[in-house]
């Protein structure tokens, strides 16, 4: 049991999770490498790669995106910087004539 705190929590075995990925890698991994050789878009083990690297270059820019995103929220939860805007907020409302 791991402690976090003073509140108590379990956490789930990482096995499933890391397995999950892999499965899911060559579950269209492998459909995609069999079209790819039936329409002659395959011949050798370069043309997968080159495939796969044509993918990995557009999604460069939303992986970025979606990084940047992650660390802001990540960066706004650690600063309780919403229970501070609450708080205002609250304040504010009282201020307001009904």
């Amino acid at each position: 049991m791991a402690r976090y705190g003073s509140v108590g929590f379990t956490y789930a075995p990482q096995f499933g999770t890391q397995v999950i990925v892999s499965l899911l890698f060559f579950f269209f991994l492998i459909p995609g490498i069999v079209y790819g050789r039936a329409v002659g878009l395959f011949q050798t083990g370069v043309d997968v790669v080159r495939q796969m690297e044509k993918a990995a270059v557009a999604m460069a820019s939303f992986i970025v995106m979606v990084f940047c995103m992650a660390q802001s929220i990540a960066c706004y939860n650690n600063s309780n910087m919403g229970g501070l805007i609450a708080v205002q907020g609250a304040a504010l409302l009282e201020l307001l004539p009904a």
